[in-house]
Formats: structure tokens, C-alpha cells, sequence
């Protein structure tokens, strides 16, 4: 992170953990995504620290993540995210590499509202569908109604990432900063990873609508994101799926900031001194 972001999220104050998830757990919520460059990044932390706590675990505020994200021979849950399905379904094994936890995680949209169910589970059963997650999954599909997936579930798409997470000081939202964002394709080891560092994913989880990010958000002129998943964006990015309509939108965004970051970088260099060679 440049000197000026870290120097920014110094002043923040902080919050632990347990305080954390006193305050603010929100494992039933609404979400709202953003995408945003770095520029915007450091604005929206400028605009934030004084409305905002910032958790810190032994000093770090900064923390690993690596979610590998479980779906059916033909992708039966990003199809629901394609096809924008009022009730869609995530299943996944989350590591919190910092903290050495895993847990296995199922998480459910009906429209705006998100709800997550998980359980810790052995570091070594993580990227894996236990028997255990087998009938933790069947479990809550039976409770919600929800339609069964046909065919084995198996590892598809893992999703490497670096977090920041705020806490509003009126205990009513959640905010999490992911960037340094990398996808690997699990079913094709000879697949390269993909390496995403000009954006970052600022999600804002709350009981309302009303939450102050939205208003830093409407201050800097940014909207939120539609359709905007990090397991969505590895299955189109490694072209495992033939109906991708539903993230063009998202894709050219990420595309257009990329070209943006490389044109500025290309116009720093030329007004780069050239050292000339001297022959000896």
C-alpha cells in the first residue's frame, strides 16, 4: 500500500476482535459492493477515519484470506448468480491464513438480503466437501426451501485476497476492504493465476439501508457495483461458463481501471530523466 494509505489507517481508532463481533457480526444483513482504484481507495479512507473503528488483531490490521469456493460439474451456482435468481446460494471452505482457523460457510441471497451459516472446521478439511459440509449444505437447503443441486459438489474457484475491516461507531455496519485480489482455476492445473492489484472491493454489511458509508459513497460519486462476486468474476475470467451477460458491466469496469492505471504509469516513466551510457 502506498505510504499515504498506511499513514491514514494509523489514525483510525481500534477495535479487537471480540469487540468486533459484539457490535457488529451481522451474519443476516443487507450487502452493497463497490469497486473502486486506488485514488479512490485512499479518498474514501480520508473521508471514513473518523467515523470508523478498525480491527486489530496482535498489531496487524491487515489480514490474509483464502475462500475456495465449491460448485457442480457445470457451475449449477454461478449459473444462479447469472441468472439472477431471487434466492442464489455460495458454498465455500474459508481460511483465515493470519489466524491459522477454517471454516465452512454457506451463504444465501434473497434479493438484498444476505444470510451466512458456517462452522469451524479442521485446517486440512479446507477447499474440501466433507461429509459434515455434505450434511450441513443439505440441512439448510431443506430449511430454506431452496432447490437441491444435482451431481457431486467439488472445489471450482479459489479466491486469495488481502482484508481491511471498519466497524461504524454506531455499532449498525460492517466494512470490509479486499484487494491484492488473485483467482486460481482448481480443475485446470495447468491454469495460470490471475493477479488483479489496480481495485479494490469495499463491501458494506448493515441491518438498514441507511449506513454512513453510503453516504461517503454518494460524496465521492461512486456507485455500487451490480452483480459483483469474487467466485463469478474466477469462473469468467477462466471462461468456464458460455452465458456471462450478467458481469460484462462489472468486467469493463475492472478492464477500464486497469487501462487507466497502466496509461498513468506509462506517462510517469516518460517524464522519467534517461541516464545516458558512458563508454569506458
Amino acid at each position: 500500500m502506498k505510504n499515504e494509505l498506511v499513514a491514514i489507517l494509523k489514525d483510525f481508532p481500534k477495535i479487537d476482535l471480540d469487540q468486533l463481533n459484539a457490535s457488529a457480526k451481522f451474519m443476516e444483513r443487507i450487502e452493497n459492493k463497490y469497486i473502486v482504484d486506488n485514488d479512490q481507495l485512499q479518498e474514501f479512507f480520508k473521508k471514513a477515519h473518523k467515523k470508523y473503528y478498525i480491527l486489530q488483531i496482535k498489531d496487524k490490521i491487515v489480514f490474509s484470506y483464502q475462500n475456495i469456493y465449491m460448485d457442480t460439474k457445470d457451475y449449477f451456482f454461478y449459473h444462479e448468480h447469472e441468472h439472477k435468481k431471487h434466492k442464489r446460494v455460495k458454498l465455500r471452505t474459508r481460511q483465515y491464513v493470519d489466524s491459522k482457523q477454517a471454516f465452512f460457510e454457506y451463504k444465501q441471497r434473497e434479493g438484498s438480503l444476505v444470510r451466512k451459516f458456517r462452522y469451524e472446521c479442521p485446517v486440512l478439511d479446507h477447499g474440501k466437501m466433507t461429509k459434515d459440509a455434505e450434511r450441513f449444505y443439505a440441512e439448510l437447503v431443506t430449511q430454506f426451501n431452496k432447490d437441491y443441486t444435482k451431481g457431486p459438489l467439488t472445489p471450482s474457484i479459489s479466491t486469495n485476497y488481502q482484508r481491511i475491516t471498519l466497524c461504524s461507531k454506531n455499532s449498525d455496519e460492517r466494512v470490509t476492504i479486499d484487494f491484492n485480489l488473485e483467482l486460481g482455476d482448481l480443475r485446470d492445473p495447468k491454469s495460470k493465476v490471475k493477479k488483479f492489484t489496480h481495485f479494490a472491493i469495499i463491501e458494506n454489511k448493515s441491518s438498514h439501508k441507511k449506513a454512513t458509508s453510503h453516504e461517503i459513497f454518494k460524496e465521492l460519486g461512486i456507485k455500487a457495483a451490480k452483480s459483483c462476486s469474487k467466485y463469478c468474476l474466477g469462473v469468467y475470467y477462466f471462461n468456464k461458463a458460455e452465458s456471462r451477460k450478467t458481469f460484462e458491466k462489472t468486467i469493463k469496469h475492472i478492464e477500464k481501471m486497469k487501462s487507466k492505471k497502466e496509461t498513468t504509469v506509462k506517462n510517469i516513466a516518460k517524464k522519467l530523466p534517461t541516464k545516458k551510457l558512458e563508454t569506458i
